[in-house]
């Protein structure tokens, strides 16, 4: 019987020992993990880079539309990004209206285009627009709206 109980107070802490190895092992392996995570995010917010001028920035009207908060952005992969708040100033609803965002250097000649479109948005209400182009846009200035046909 004794040999029994010291048996199983030697497997009793062998048990406690190993659960305290894994527990060491595994907070140093999630620390790691969460390291590597936190290395990967400073690197995305480092390539990131705000583009265009105060000009670009600007609201603007455009066929009654007015474009305010507009921003242009990128990132090391050449992808610009443009966001915009569109508030409906025509006094009619608009329906899935596509248009075409040209930007324009400061000579005013035309850097690029995309291509983007107003939701169902009605009079005097506002939306957001969201456009991307895989293109340079570090020169960009300006920008102006047209619209395309439905």
């Amino acid at each position: 019987m004794k040999k029994k109980s010291t048996l199983l107070i030697i497997i009793t802490v062998l048990l406690i020992v190993i659960g305290i190895i894994w527990l060491i092992v595994s907070q140093t392996t999630n620390s790691k993990e969460d390291d590597s995570t936190n290395e990967t995010t400073s690197d995305t917010v480092e390539n990131y880079q705000e583009l265009g001028s105060a000009t670009l920035a600007e609201d603007k009207v455009f066929d009654g539309i007015k474009y305010t908060r507009n921003h242009l952005s990128t990132t090391d992969d050449s992808y610009a990004t443009f966001t915009s708040v569109v508030f409906n100033e025509t006094g009619q609803d608009i329906v899935d209206q596509p248009i075409t965002i040209v930007f324009l250097d400061q000579t005013g000649s035309v850097l690029g285009e995309m291509t983007s479109e107003i939701e169902n948005v009605k009079a005097n209400e506002s939306t957001m627009i969201y456009g991307i182009i895989e293109q340079d846009m570090s020169a960009a200035y300006d920008f102006k709206v047209e619209m395309s046909n439905p």
